[in-house]
């Protein structure tokens, strides 16, 4: 589509938001957590190890507005996880929200990342229960390797890790 013709141009959405308060969420929060979160706010959930799969969250809309989905593998010097920025690609969802209530919300395409930023551009929101439904090749765990040198070990593992998010149903340099 041309530009002009978008409605919303999430790319460009993505490249201009600015955080005036930004947190990376604990271990422990993520689990337990709602963060409560209005305009101009942030809140960053570090998965432990770049994945692939769906993101999802529970969010209770206190005031209407847009909420603003981050992610990317690495987070940059600030502490954001914004993609956008870095490769130049769209790492970013949008979800508005015109009537208070309990929204579930879910990705429905796979994605590859680590980190995740949630950014309120508008409205009151508590964003709760943070998940990551992994989508990879449930066969390639069956390769095993054995060494008496860990670092080959950690090696191996770390490439099959790789070998399973970019060989789900045919192999590709990228999910």
């Amino acid at each position: 589509f041309p530009l002009e013709d978008l409605e919303l141009n999430v790319s460009y959405l993505a490249q201009r938001l600015v955080s005036s308060d930004r947190r990376l969420a604990t271990d422990a929060e993520k689990a337990s957590t709602s963060f409560a979160l209005t305009a101009g706010e942030s809140v960053v959930f570090d998965n432990g190890l770049n994945d692939t799969g769906f993101p999802g969250l529970r969010v209770d809309v206190k005031v209407p507005g847009r909420l603003v989905l981050q992610f990317d593998e690495v987070l940059s010097a600030n502490g954001e996880a914004r993609g956008v920025r870095r490769y130049g690609d769209c790492n970013a969802l949008v979800w508005d929200f015109a009537e208070p209530g309990v929204y579930e919300v879910d990705a429905f395409e796979p994605y590859t990342m680590r980190y995740v930023e949630l950014d309120v551009v508008a409205g009151e929101m508590v964003v709760s229960a943070p998940r990551f439904r992994s989508y990879k090749n449930p066969t390639a765990k069956r390769a095993q390797f054995r060494a008496s040198d860990p670092t080959l070990v950690e090696i191996f593992d770390a490439a099959r890790e790789t070998f399973r998010q970019n060989a789900v149903d045919v192999f590709m340099d990228c999910p």
